[in-house]
């Protein structure tokens, strides 16, 4: 569990943040990208920064446009550690039963980008990098028979190497 306040250290200037919502609103995206903060907790234990695609309503909700923001979590045990970062079988399964509902559309935007940001500091990032499009791109899946197939064989492919790995 995160113990405030959070301190966010940007190349020695260092900022206090008391909630996660404050600490995610002042951070940028584009330094979040570049790694360019060191985020801990009253602990001193490091938090993982990550950018993650929500997709909002505009103009009356007549529109929807993609929107980045940053998420401030807990570094994953085996992150923090200095363990490796290989992926466990749990979440393997985990892994690929999200896979499977992602591909068959049995779940929500909000519940897979949920789901997909406990897998990050693992060993899957670019499964998770690709699965995060996908989901986003549920409107084109929908329509574009051959990009929908085309999604689908790749992260079957990079669930593949992913566990021969």
């Amino acid at each position: 569990m995160i113990q405030f306040p959070i301190t966010i250290n940007e190349n020695g200037d260092v900022t206090k943040f008391w909630s996660i919502a404050e600490a995610e609103s002042w951070l940028e995206v584009v330094d979040v990208t570049n790694n360019e903060y060191v985020a801990t907790d009253a602990g001193n234990q490091p938090l993982l920064l990550t950018v993650a695609d929500e997709i909002r309503p505009v103009f009356f909700g007549l529109f929807k446009m993609r929107h980045s923001v940053v998420k401030v979590l807990e570094q994953p045990l085996s992150a923090s550690s200095g363990h490796s970062r290989m992926i466990k079988s749990d979440q393997l399964q985990e892994l690929r039963a999200l896979v499977a509902a992602i591909i068959g559309n049995s779940i929500s935007f909000d519940e897979a980008s949920q789901a997909l940001l406990r897998f990050n500091g693992t060993a899957t990032s670019k499964l998770v990098h690709h699965l995060q499009h996908m989901v986003a791109d549920c409107d084109i899946r929908s329509k574009d028979v051959a990009y929908r197939t085309f999604q689908n064989e790749s992260a079957e492919k990079l669930l593949g190497e992913l566990e021969a790995s």
